[in-house]
């Protein structure tokens, strides 16, 4: 677990970076919710953290508001905040600002507004753009250590960290 924290580590550093560089196109604050308002999955390796985390922090998760209208994460609670912030999976720490998928520059349609994607890039360092297909090859790997160790499904809903 120690290296999937290393990797949280790397991936706020950078989101920290990617903030500096997009920040004046960036909407994303606490209690926009649109990207949790669809459902997520989670690698093994984010599930174990996720539920070691709310193991020691029952509080976080105590009155979560079970889903209204359409799919939302379960972890989000009635204003909007990500009740388990701390430890959330790399998909919500990364899903907003702009980032590179394969040849393609994907960002949150909130964030940009009314910019194509060949002028975002004009815009904005290409320092601060996450490359999410190396990111997530580091995660498969990290997923796959952990899943010798504690075999099981690779991938789960996200909800399933709120089951003993």
């Amino acid at each position: 677990m120690a290296a999937y924290q290393d990797l949280l580590d790397k991936v706020d550093a950078f989101s920290a970076h990617a903030v500096e560089g997009q920040g004046p196109y960036l909407r994303c604050a606490r209690g926009c919710d649109q990207c949790c308002r669809q459902p997520r999955t989670v690698f093994a390796v984010e599930l174990a953290h996720l539920r070691a985390w709310i193991a020691d922090h029952p509080e976080a998760v105590i009155g979560l508001p079970v889903a209204d209208e359409g799919p939302r994460c379960p972890m989000l609670k009635a204003d909007g905040a990500c009740a388990v912030y701390p430890a959330r999976p790399i998909i919500c720490r990364t899903h907003g600002p702009a980032a590179r998928v394969d040849e393609a520059l994907s960002y949150c349609a909130l964030n940009f507004e009314g910019l194509s994607a060949s002028a975002i890039e004009g815009l904005i360092p290409a320092s601060s753009v996450l490359n999410l297909g190396l990111l997530n090859t580091l995660l498969v790997l990290l997923n796959q250590q952990h899943l010798a160790a504690h075999p099981g499904p690779a991938r789960a809903d996200i909800g399933e960290a709120l089951e003993p």
